[in-house]
């Protein structure tokens, strides 16, 4: 992710991401969408987070379905400063911290 966001100049964001802050507030076909896409992608991350913690690589301090959301919002969060011009650095530090609360 800190690739696509920091390459050729600018970031177009993740759609999902753009569609809530563009139309969360107002359309609730958007809304409704956008929480089914991003269950999606924590249900994802929190398997990935399982067979981490399964082969210790990731410690067992949050539950996988926390972990996966809080790790969702910040890759939100990180795509949204992205776009917002924020710098490779800035992104990849705000990376370390995000992987600090799953990893050893």
């Amino acid at each position: 992710m800190l690739e696509l966001t920091s390459v050729g100049g600018g970031s177009r964001g993740c759609f999902l991401g753009n569609t809530s802050l563009e139309l969360g507030g107002r359309d609730r076909v958007a809304r409704r969408r956008v929480r089914s896409g991003l269950r999606a992608v924590e249900d994802i991350f929190a398997q990935v987070v399982r067979r981490g913690i399964a082969a210790g690589e990731l410690r067992a301090t949050v539950p996988p379905a926390q972990a996966a959301q809080f790790l969702v919002s910040g890759v939100q969060g990180m795509l949204v400063m992205a776009k917002a011009g924020a710098d490779r650095a800035t992104l990849a530090a705000l990376r370390k911290t995000l992987l600090s609360v799953v990893t050893h």
